[in-house]
């Protein structure tokens, strides 16, 4: 067959040129076809230290530009330090905002994790979560932002503090942009997974 022009196409089923079924039009007008729309990475290098009542961590920057139907994949990534000689456990609570932070909320604890043992320990907590908007009564075009609120089980526990992160063998140049030279820090990468139907 050659080229076909056609602004509306009524069909159960594309074929390749073997005759197997190549797109499933069902599949694709329901809600289980989705492709990655956007993604983008986010760093946070400032040194932070947590007692054992909750205070802010890494907060990210709000970003627009959302379908409304699509999924969220967030994955992040927090180094940890522990310099007591007690357990030196943190909670990390991830909070998100579709509204750039009129509302923030809570997606739960990790509970004592990334640095949980008892005595000195460096270490990292990463995670990755799926998110979805419609969950949270987003029925329109939406933004997305992530800010975590962090504490010790005990004493005091650092991020990104006195872990030399970025102690390069300079045997090679700095990558030009931050993005790809910083992920080392606390970082987020976000992908959006949006629905294969429709114009979004």
């Amino acid at each position: 067959m050659g080229t076909v022009n056609a602004t509306n196409v009524k069909t159960t089923t594309l074929s390749d040129t073997s005759g197997n079924t190549a797109v499933d039009v069902a599949k694709v007008a329901g809600n289980a076809a989705r492709y990655v729309r956007q993604a983008y990475v986010q760093n946070d290098a400032t040194n932070r230290s947590f007692s054992t009542s909750w205070s802010l961590g890494a907060t990210f920057t709000n970003v627009t530009g959302f379908k409304v139907g699509s999924l969220l994949e967030v994955s992040y990534y927090i180094p940890l330090r522990n310099d007591s000689t007690a357990w030196g456990g943190v909670y990390i609570e991830p909070q998100i905002t579709f509204d750039n932070g009129s509302t923030w909320l809570s997606c739960g604890s990790s509970r004592y994790n990334g640095v949980m043992e008892y005595g000195q320990s460096i270490h990292y907590y990463d995670r990755n979560l799926l998110i979805d908007p419609s969950l949270e009564s987003v029925t329109s075009d939406f933004q997305f932002n992530i800010r975590f609120y962090m504490r010790a089980y005990d004493g005091t526990t650092t991020s990104v503090t006195n872990n030399a992160i970025n102690a390069v063998s300079g045997t090679a140049t700095a990558s030009a942009t931050g993005k790809n030279y910083n992920q080392h820090y606390a970082s987020i990468i976000v992908r959006e997974l949006a629905l294969l139907r429709g114009d979004s």
